[in-house]
Formats: C-alpha cells, sequence, structure tokens
C-alpha cells in the first residue's frame, strides 16, 4: 500500500482539528435580534457563550444570532486568497482576541494566511498577551484593509475585510508542518529555531464593513 501523501496526511487531521464546541449552549432558535445580554440568564446557567465572558452582557448591544449558532462555516472569497497571502507588509492583517478583563487585544501577525476555502493559519511566535490568550476554541477576529480593493470594487466598502472563527492549536503534525512550509520568510527568519506554533482558525463569518456577508 502506497504511504498517505502530505495532502492526505493535512486533509485528515483537519477533519480532526475543528474546535470543540462541547458545553456551548445551542442558541440557533433564538430570535436574530437576540443580544448578549437578553441570554444572561442562559450564560449564567451554560458558562460562557462561544468564548463570550459573562461581565460582557451587562453592556452588550444587539449583535446578530448568527454569531452565537453552531456549525456554520464561512467561505473566504477566492478572489481575496491573493490578496491576504500578500498582505504583508504594507497591508499586514490585525487580529483580535479578547482579554480576561474584557478588552479587545489587537495585533499586526505577518504570518496570516489562507490555508484553504474555511481556514485562516498563522505561526504565533510571539510572547504576549495574544499568544498566551490563544488556545483550542479562543474565538478570534481577523481584520484587513486595502484601499486598493475598494478602488477595484472587490470590497467597495472602505476595502475592508473582517473573518471570524475560532482557534485550533496545533504544536506538531502535518498541519503545524504545511502552515510552517507556507510561511513567508520573513516570518521563519523571526523564528530560527521553529519554536512558535501553528493556529489555524475555522472561518465562521466573512464580512465587508457594512457586516455583509462576503460571497
Amino acid at each position: 500500500m502506497a504511504a498517505p501523501t502530505n495532502a492526505a496526511l493535512v486533509k485528515k487531521a483537519l477533519a480532526n482539528s475543528e474546535p470543540s464546541t462541547q458545553g456551548v449552549m445551542q442558541t440557533s432558535r433564538f430570535d436574530r435580534s437576540t443580544s448578549i445580554c437578553d441570554l444572561s440568564r442562559s450564560c449564567r446557567a451554560f458558562g460562557p457563550l462561544h468564548g463570550v465572558a459573562k461581565c460582557a452582557a451587562a453592556n452588550a448591544r444587539h449583535v446578530p444570532a448568527a454569531f452565537f449558532e453552531e456549525n456554520i462555516l464561512a467561505k473566504i472569497p477566492q478572489v481575496l486568497h491573493e490578496h491576504i497571502n500578500t498582505a504583508y507588509p504594507a497591508n499586514v492583517c490585525l487580529i483580535g482576541t479578547v482579554l480576561p478583563n474584557g478588552f479587545a487585544q489587537i495585533t499586526p501577525r505577518g504570518s496570516a494566511m489562507v490555508f484553504d476555502d474555511e481556514h485562516i493559519a498563522l505561526w504565533e511566535r510571539g510572547k504576549g498577551t495574544t499568544t498566551a490568550n490563544l488556545a483550542d476554541g479562543t474565538p478570534v477576529t481577523i481584520f484587513m484593509r486595502k484601499p486598493a480593493l475598494r478602488e477595484a470594487g472587490i470590497l467597495p466598502r472602505g476595502g475592508i475585510l473582517r473573518l471570524y472563527g475560532r482557534a485550533k492549536i496545533h504544536k506538531s503534525g502535518p498541519v503545524y508542518e504545511e502552515i510552517w512550509n507556507r510561511l513567508i520568510e520573513a516570518e521563519k527568519k523571526g523564528d530560527p529555531e521553529k519554536k512558535g506554533y501553528a493556529v489555524l482558525v475555522t472561518i465562521e463569518r466573512a464580512e465587508d464593513l457594512a457586516g455583509q456577508p462576503l460571497t
């Protein structure tokens, strides 16, 4: 029997690597105007909703229920793949996570790349709060602004892209190796001893500046 190819190993690893949502409350039956405030009692009963801290419920604005629905994956439009992969350094992607104190932590990541239609990959080599905050299932926002995309009509609202998803950490294995192999040279030079690790973000929503889904 022939040995499995690297692509086959990656595909198999992906099938087993989606962030766990075990214990997360099902909320798809709520009205689309439902806010975190409306769900705060359920939050106390069942724990955080997809990683939203309980204390956020008090001042939450109304958000689409799609943010709380499970097993909804979005595709990253093909036309944007190359723009994301070449965003560094001029239009480097910003990565957002939520700190334990509720504040947003925003940091640039030159390693951000499209892994496939439904995943963004990162290489984490930092020692700051973003790296410390990442774990399996961590909600992650990826933000990119490229004015040329507005001028080209690809992202007419400011040339802005937002991707929302959940992280899965890979410290070994085929996905880890594949992300390292795809890294731009500048990122590899920043981690010559390969002490970092790979992060695969499963994208649940892709939208423009107005919050409209990208297709």
